[in-house]
């Protein structure tokens, strides 16, 4: 008992330890989940939103990283300056573009992401290919497909070969083009990635159409289209519908063109994609101006103007008023295409002085912040010794709920031991109590067993009896004999239960045999009240279980029946089934029955025995060893007033396996 008590405290020791852990790594799991959720909703609003400064953005990326950008190498500060680097090139500042570029790139590179290292070195690509350094944007291409290829990173590898590809459309070599989208697709073909395959098949159309090909330019742009309708994905549709309107321009083909680009504008705006509208339609104006609708292509170039404002989109205002001082040009009004081109320079001059102020403000910064690190370093130290301090702290009262959990733990047990012990206490005292109970009726039992004994065989040594006389005396002698070898063998067995639980070994019987053994250990007492005894038809039902233990069930309750019966009564025995499982085995009597208050407790070991109709005594355990006995054999036992008076006693048996 005191090895389980020590197993029991220790184990929950361990189990309190083990919930504290769980739960406080449930806890931050829970929130770096919902943090990560968070950002992102963020990161994307940054991207949709519409931004005229470029300081405004600054602000917005100094937020996130103040409450998501921690540590310095964590994949959330790799977020955040991505989506800078995102928002700053689509508004035209490439110099703050490549720093926070740069910066996401020194992350991926310290924590060892090559893919994440590849797409941001290829974004820069973009960015420089955006700016005319072409050089330094197959430079950053061809550095990306290396770390891909390194990598075994198949979309980075075929999105650097898609770059070169675009790029050589924009230096006009469409051989080297083709070559590049050849490699993508054959790259591709391994994992089918559908935005990939659009990007490669629009590239080849692009080369077709400067090529003159323009049915082969179409097929591929209405191949690239039919994807974007399975994958729903809007704007790549509205980018193949654009590059079809613009095959149709290259062939005059002026109202087929219009119609693309028109259909394509409608989409956009029905999805409020207000840039892809934008650039849509500044394809317009130019085919309006070639069938000399030169008063609405200027009046479309003026409007879509205001909505790149609104949208800050700066490359795209430079792109109109190119448009609107060649229209001017072509309708020989200097003047006013004089005036338009001062509007695109200045637009020019205003963007590169807002990245030169930005960048003589960040050198300015930059000197400030040397000073400022120092103090930093010395906050960041005082607030880790502060956190240290806090840690020790929690830690110190974590362990002291812990030991506290374990006192009151350990207390609990000790209380419980302690019932434990003053029920096992009772329960010795009630043993010995039926011990000597059942010592003393059994040893009156088997003494007038042997009285009786004693007195047939003093009558069949005399002499004095007939030869027939002396078969019954026999009969009646061998009957008082098994009847008491069957109270020795109870008594046995009775004793193995309450030293070692009994030596429990079940087979399967047939129930026939252990009830007419029954029947015949009880004849004496049935012929001397005459009763009438039926057994049901019994054939084919076999069960599983201890064939002591069940014989000395039966003939306890045979017995019990027989005591409590009149003479000349009726003792039924008959077994049906009880389950798929089990049969019930009942014994039923039509005698004095017994009152409802003690049926209750009949199984009891408090059980208070009467006497029978022929003031017949018993032992009072017959029934608490039943019970014992039924419940080792998988079985349960009860009692119930029969329907014509009497009582019956049934019990279950597992059938045979």
């Amino acid at each position: 008992m005191l090895s389980k008590s020590k197993y029991s405290f220790k184990l929950g020791i361990i189990t309190i330890l083990i919930l504290a852990f769980a739960w406080s790594g449930a806890v931050a799991q829970l929130t770096t989940r919902a943090d990560s959720l968070r950002l992102e909703r963020e990161l994307q609003s940054l991207k949709d939103a519409s931004v005229s400064n470029p300081d405004t953005i600054i602000v917005a990326g100094d937020r996130l990283l103040s409450i998501y950008g921690k540590p310095a190498t964590s994949p959330n500060r790799l977020k955040i300056y991505r989506a800078l680097g995102f928002v700053l090139s689509k508004h035209g500042y490439f110099q703050l573009t490549e720093r926070y570029y740069r910066e996401a790139v020194e992350i991926a590179r310290k924590t060892g992401n090559q893919s994440a290292e590849a797409d941001l070195i290829n974004s820069l690509g973009v960015m420089w290919a955006k700016k005319g350094e072409y050089i330094k944007a197959e430079s950053s291409f061809l550095k990306a497909l290396i770390i891909s290829e390194k990598a075994r990173y198949v979309p980075g590898i075929v999105s650097s070969y898609l770059k070169l590809s675009t790029l050589r459309i924009k230096q006009n070599k469409p051989v080297e083009c083709l070559s590049f989208c050849k490699k993508a697709d054959s790259v591709n073909a391994v994992n089918h990635v559908s935005f990939l395959k659009q990007e490669i098949l629009r590239n080849k159309g692009i080369v077709k159409a400067m090529q003159g090909h323009y049915a082969e330019a179409l097929a591929s742009f209405n191949t690239s289209y039919k994807i974007g309708v399975e994958e729903k994905d809007v704007v790549d549709q509205v980018v193949d519908l654009q590059n079809i309107g613009l095959v149709y321009k290259e062939q005059k083909h002026i109202a087929e063109a219009l119609s693309y680009l028109k259909k394509a504008a409608s989409l956009a705006k029905s999805y409020y994609l207000k840039e892809e509208e934008v650039r849509v339609e500044i394809n317009i104006p130019p085919i309006l101006a070639s069938t000399g609708n030169f008063d609405e292509a200027e009046a479309l170039l003026l409007a879509l103007d205001k909505r790149a404002i609104e949208l800050s989109l700066i490359d795209m205002r430079l792109e109109i008023y190119t448009k609107l001082s060649e229209l001017s040009e072509q309708q020989k009004n200097y003047r006013k295409a004089y005036r338009y081109l001062g509007t695109y320079t200045e637009l020019r001059d205003k963007q590169a002085n807002e990245e030169s102020g930005r960048v003589l403000q960040e050198a300015q910064v930059n000197l400030g912040l040397l000073k400022a690190n120092k103090r930093l370093k010395e906050n960041e130290d005082l607030l880790f010794q502060k956190t240290r301090e806090r840690n020790i702290l929690f830690g110190v009262l974590l362990f002291c709920s812990l030991l506290l959990g374990a006192l009151v733990f350990a207390l609990l047990r000790l209380k419980n031991l302690n019932w434990v012990l003053s029920q096992k206490k009772e329960q010795l005292s009630q043993s010995n109590s039926s011990k000597n109970k059942l010592l003393s009726i059994i040893g009156h039992d088997l003494r007038g067993h042997e009285s009786t004994s004693l007195g047939l065989l003093g009558l069949l040594k005399n002499g004095d009896l007939t030869p027939e006389e002396a078969d019954v005396y026999l009969g009646m002698l061998l009957t008082q004999t098994e009847s008491a070898l069957a109270t020795l063998e109870d008594l046995l067995l009775w004793g193995q239960t309450q030293i070692k639980g009994g030596d429990y070994k079940p087979q399967n019987l047939m129930l026939s045999l252990l009830i007419d053994r029954s029947v015949a250990l009880n004849t004496e007492a049935i012929q001397k009240k005459e009763l009438d005894v039926q057994v049901d038809d019994l054939q084919g039902k076999e069960v599983n279980a201890d064939a002591h233990y069940i014989s000395f069930v039966m003939r306890n309750l045979l017995a019990n029946a027989i005591k409590f019966t009149p003479n000349k009564g009726i003792i039924k025995i008959y077994a049906e089934d009880y389950s798929p499982q089990q049969y019930s085995i009942c014994v039923a009597d039509d005698g004095i029955g017994i009152p409802p208050e003690q049926l209750e407790q009949i199984f009891s070991p408090q059980s208070i025995s009467r006497k029978g109709t022929n003031n017949e005594s018993g032992t009072g355990l017959g029934l608490t060893l039943c019970k014992e006995f039924v419940e080792a054999n998988g079985g349960k036992i009860w009692a119930h007033p029969g329907l014509q008076g009497g009582t019956v006693f049934c019990f279950t048996l597992n059938k045979k396996r």
